[in-house]
């Protein structure tokens, strides 16, 4: 093929150009303009009788409970004097006295220093060991959670039963 006859085939043919066909081409690509809305008598009757049909056939609510809260007021005790702290004993020292005391109060408030010194030095289970003296010499009176306490006697304290 000479190239005189390749351009013959590859110009392009303008076809007649049919007005029929030209109409066609035009209507499906020109872009729709959306519907104006217009509600008909019919509709906003419907919606009448819908929302007149709801209202009417409503389920009765049961009537509403109102919950009163009351605070009342509570005297807070007054704090409690932090007892006397025999600061130039070790907690060893502190348990060794506790342990020689026969007054039991007195027993108690020197295990829950020592208690405290422990605590103060890391020495968790010797902390432990002495609060839990110092619940024992106390007895049931001294589960009591006071803003006083440790940590750790708050937990034991928690998770003593109350009766024992």
């Amino acid at each position: 093929m000479s190239d005189d006859e390749l351009d013959d085939l590859l110009t392009p043919k303008l076809a007649p150009a049919d007005p029929e066909w030209l109409d066609t081409i035009r209507l499906r690509t020109q872009p729709r303009r959306p519907r104006a809305y217009k509600p008909s008598i019919a509709a906003l009757m419907m919606l009448a009788i819908g929302f007149a049909a709801g209202w009417y056939l409503k389920p009765n609510s049961p009537p509403q409970t109102i919950i009163e809260t009351v605070i009342e007021r509570v005297p807070v005790p007054e704090p409690i004097s932090q007892p006397e702290v025999l600061a130039a004993l070790t907690a060893d020292q502190l348990e060794l006295q506790a342990e020689r005391t026969t007054d039991r109060e007195q027993s108690a408030r020197l295990f829950k220093q020592a208690g405290d010194e422990y605590l103060k030095s890391n020495a968790i289970e010797s902390a432990m060991r002495c609060y839990r003296q110092h619940l024992d010499e106390l007895g049931p009176d001294g589960l009591a959670v006071r803003n006083e306490d440790s940590w750790l006697l708050s937990s034991i304290k928690n998770s003593r039963p109350q009766g024992d």
